[in-house]
């Protein structure tokens, strides 16, 4: 069970992710920069976060990883997405100097 200054950490976030669901439970962001949807869960003993991730919403979520709180959860989710939206800036790069 998330408490609520944790659920603060994840409204701190909202400039970059846009916040589907969010309660003592669950926790269901979509990023802005990739468009990658992230479901957190918390069990009711408040023991760790499950995480699970999806590229579209063509994809079905898959287990990302067991976190051990809500901000090494949300802090990974982050590096995820600066990774991925860099890497799709560099693959843009790559296409449009190739010579004709």
């Amino acid at each position: 069970m998330l408490r609520q200054d944790e659920l603060g950490l994840v409204y701190s976030l909202k400039e970059e992710y846009k916040i589907l669901v969010c309660n003592a439970h669950d926790i269901r962001l979509r990023s802005e920069i990739t468009g990658h949807e992230w479901i957190i869960i918390s069990p009711y003993d408040g023991s760790s976060c499950e995480l699970l991730n999806r590229h579209s919403n063509r994809n079905p979520f898959h287990h990302q990883g067991r976190y051990g709180s809500l901000s090494s959860a949300l802090n990974y989710i982050r590096r995820h997405d600066t990774w991925f939206h860099e890497k799709m800036q560099r693959r843009e790069i790559r296409v449009l100097s190739r010579p004709v």
